[in-house]
């Protein structure tokens, strides 16, 4: 899924960010509003994206109870961390946190600064990559990186760095 649609950017932005109400948990076919980390899949409705498809509903299943990747497990982290805190509704953004009793929201590189700190503390072992890669796509076929990125185009190649666009290039992917 593409960062644009979690975190603050200063940039007027077309993708809405995701709220509260765009997550919901299900098990068994049934909207599940508690314990929600349990749960069988997680659906995203993504409201407005750039590709002006509204609505665009995503479904992630629960991995093995094992990796600390599941989709299922963070988002019910997330979910249920943002609606514990007073004052928040449905309208309240996933990016939202609490810091000295004020409510917040991060933006993309904090985002991407916790994100590395956070895999330093795992490990490449258990996760396969190191804390310098997070957000270096050089060994990513740019395939992958437009239908994880929900991409209907070739658009997304202006929000890559240089090195992996010059790649697509060459490859004959881009343009």
């Amino acid at each position: 899924m593409r960062s644009c649609e979690y975190p603050y950017t200063s940039q007027d932005i077309r993708t809405q960010l995701l709220a509260l109400e765009d997550v919901k948990f299900f098990t068994n076919g049934l909207e599940v509003r508690k314990n929600r980390q349990g749960t069988q899949k997680v659906k995203i409705v993504f409201p407005n994206q750039k590709n002006m498809e509204k609505m665009e509903p995503v479904i992630r299943s629960r991995t093995d109870e094992s990796s600390i990747l599941c989709p299922v497990r963070s988002w019910g982290e997330i979910i249920d961390r943002i609606e514990g805190y007073k004052g928040t509704t449905g309208k309240t953004t996933v990016n939202t946190v609490k810091i000295n009793r004020k409510l917040r929201k991060i933006d993309s590189s904090t985002i991407q600064y916790r994100i590395r700190v956070a895999v330093k503390a795992i490990g490449e072992e258990k996760l396969g990559f190191t804390a310098k890669e997070v957000g270096h796509l050089r060994k990513v076929d740019l395939i992958l990186i437009q239908i994880g990125g929900r991409w209907k185009s070739k658009a997304f190649l202006k929000y890559i760095r240089r090195d992996t666009t010059e790649i697509a290039i060459t490859r004959g992917i881009s343009h």
